[in-house]
């Protein structure tokens, strides 16, 4: 409770029903392009030389260029001006960006707290995550972009809204929202990109122009996200595309191993070479064996 009371705090200081980012990396997807916009508003300033470790043992194509690194640094200098106290950062952060992915995912586990207080007949904290769920699902509608019909990042510093469509799009259904507008549009984006890859799910649409299939999560499949949209899309009754999104995460591992992501176009394995969280899918979701068992 004490952990979502936080982020609502200070992650929503506005009530919009919400979550921002205060920095690339607190989302998970450091170099998103729904990031470089406002990354460029950020004043490269207070960061004393450094050496980055990541290109030295992954091919720096895959990685984030520095010009983005020098950006993180100064956020987080910008950050330990204010000591890092959380209202101050989420006042002059110059980052702040509301981020579908981050707020889907704070929707769900807000559904998973209320069912645990609802068995411990915890009434007080129950009604309290009911009022987050309300909050949430309404502002939901300050992230949809109307033209593309999802989902999409929100530079609240700048009131500017991205114009692509990332892979968190598709978690939607994932928080509970699979009313018939949000499903249909999704159904529709989702055949879409499988038309233009051979696996699901890009990280990018791969109709944008910033699309890159092997730089990070600028295009690349991710196992962990895959598991979450197709659970989502099972939920809401959309069999078929959650088998869809299990089969070809399925034959990447098989293909390419436990790589940390993976080329949408051809399979290749890319980054790390032997990561854990694809491991896990792997054997509670993914393998055949298990997708078999489960059935």
């Amino acid at each position: 409770m004490q952990w979502h009371r936080w982020f609502l705090s200070y992650r929503d200081p506005k009530g919009l029903g919400v979550l921002a980012v205060i920095h690339p990396w607190e989302s998970g997807r450091d170099n998103l392009p729904d990031w470089d916009d406002a990354l460029r508003k950020v004043e490269v300033k207070d960061i004393a030389p450094y050496e980055r470790k990541d290109t030295s043992h992954v091919d720096p194509a895959m990685r984030p260029h520095k010009e983005d690194y020098d950006r993180y640094l100064s956020i987080m200098a910008a950050c330990r001006h204010v000591d890092w106290d959380p209202a101050e950062v989420a006042r002059t952060c110059p980052f702040f960006v509301a981020d579908p992915g981050v707020t889907f995912i704070f929707l769900r586990a807000n559904r998973d707290l209320l069912a645990l207080a609802e068995r411990l007949g915890n009434d007080a904290e129950a009604e309290e995550i009911r009022g987050w769920i309300s909050r949430m699902e309404a502002g939901a509608s300050v992230l949809w972009h109307e033209d593309l019909k999802a989902h999409v990042a929100l530079d609240q510093r700048s009131g500017k809204k991205t114009d692509g469509i990332s892979s968190a799009s598709f978690l939607a259904p994932y928080a509970g929202l699979c009313d018939s507008g949000t499903l249909g549009s999704l159904q529709e984006h989702f055949d879409r990109m499988a038309a233009k890859v051979r696996y699901m799910m890009p990280s990018y649409d791969p109709d944008h122009e910033r699309y890159e299939p092997l730089r990070y999560w600028r295009g690349p499949v991710w196992a962990m996200i895959n598991y979450m949209i197709a659970r989502g899309f099972a939920e809401a009754g959309d069999s078929t595309r959650a088998e869809k999104l299990r089969a070809d995460t399925a034959s990447l591992i098989e293909t390419s191993g436990f790589a940390e992501y993976f080329s949408p176009e051809d399979g290749t394995g890319a980054g790390g070479g032997t990561f854990s969280w694809t491991a896990a899918i792997w054997l509670t979701w993914a393998s055949r064996s298990h997708s078999e068992q489960a059935a």
